[in-house]
C-alpha cells in the first residue's frame, strides 16, 4: 500500500492538469494569450485532450492500493514529461523567455518528470521486494 503522500501528490497532479485542460478547452482564446508560445484557439483545445487524459489517469492512480499498479502508468507519464521537455528544447526559439508561463511550463514538466520517475522507481523496488516475499512464502509452504 502506498503512503498517503503518494496518493496526495497524484491527486494534486491530476487536479492541476484537469484545471489546465478545462481552461484550454473552455477559454481557448484567453489561454492562448498567456500560453508560453503562440497558439490558436483550436490548438489550445487540442492541447486540452492529452492533458485531460493525464489528469484522469493521475486521479485514477491516486485510488490504487498497491505499488505494482503504479509502475507502468508513472513511467508513461514521466516519458510524456521528458519528451515534452525535449520538444520544448528543440523549439526554444518559439518561447517568450520574458513570460512567467514559460518558466512555469518548464518547471511543471520537470516536476512531473521527477515525481513520476521517482514513483516508478519506488514501485519497481517495492514490486521486486513483494515478489521476493511471495516467492519466499511459497518456498516455505512447499517445504
Amino acid at each position: 500500500m502506498q503512503p498517503t503522500w503518494v496518493l496526495r501528490l497524484l491527486r494534486l497532479q491530476g487536479l492541476l492538469l484537469m484545471a489546465l485542460a478545462a481552461v484550454l478547452f473552455a477559454r481557448p482564446a484567453s489561454a492562448g494569450v498567456v500560453w508560453p508560445w503562440k497558439i490558436s484557439p483550436f490548438l489550445a483545445q487540442l492541447y486540452a485532450c492529452p492533458l485531460l487524459a493525464l489528469a484522469l489517469a493521475s486521479l485514477q492512480l491516486a485510488r490504487r492500493l498497491n505499488w505494482a499498479e503504479l509502475r507502468i502508468p508513472c513511467a508513461g507519464t514521466a516519458a510524456f514529461a521528458v519528451l515534452a521537455l525535449l520538444g520544448s528544447a528543440l523549439h526554444a526559439p518559439l518561447f517568450d523567455p520574458t513570460r512567467a508561463t514559460t518558466a512555469g511550463w518548464v518547471l511543471a514538466l520537470v516536476m512531473m518528470a521527477g515525481l513520476n520517475t521517482g514513483l516508478e522507481a519506488m514501485a519497481t523496488g517495492r514490486g521486486h521486494a513483494a515478489s521476493a516475499a511471495v516467492a519466499a512464502r511459497r518456498r516455505g509452504a512447499v517445504a
